[in-house]
């Protein structure tokens, strides 16, 4: 089982390097991106700060990149004005999906990605490093 993680782990490596060359920064389309790659519960919590978000964010629109398992409960929230969901085993195993939620990603143009999860893992920091936003924000956790 060892051996899998070190090849998935140079697989990942790989995957990032080259896509970084080729996920360069885009001009900004006035989108605010936030990436949650945590579950409902933390969401829960975390979706009373979206109003707080909207006010600091006034004249920019909100993007959530999230689960599937939590998309549905966020399209329902008024704050946000698109919600990405994406299949977190499928996004670390399929090359071509996360190739396909990236594109996703990088079509609004985000001005700004944040990474709003104190327990960061590399699915977000990918998603939000190659969004081809001109700026990115995240916690040192």
């Amino acid at each position: 089982m060892k051996i899998l993680r070190v090849i998935k782990w140079r697989m990942d490596e790989l995957f990032f390097a080259s896509a970084r060359l080729l996920f360069r920064q885009r001009k900004g389309g006035g989108v605010i991106l936030l990436v949650r790659t945590d579950g409902i519960g933390d969401f829960v919590f975390f979706s009373r700060y979206l109003s707080s978000l909207r006010k600091a964010f006034v004249g920019h629109k909100l993007a959530l990149v999230c689960r599937t398992e939590t998309a549905e409960l966020a399209g329902k929230i008024h704050a946000l004005d698109a919600v990405i969901g994406f299949r977190s085993l499928a996004y670390r195993w399929n090359y071509l999906y996360r190739l396909y939620v990236l594109h996703t990603i990088r079509s609004l143009r985000p001005d700004v990605a944040i990474y709003c999860t104190y327990h960061r893992m590399h699915v977000g920091d990918e998603m939000t490093l190659l969004s081809g936003a001109g700026r990115t924000i995240a916690m040192s956790g």
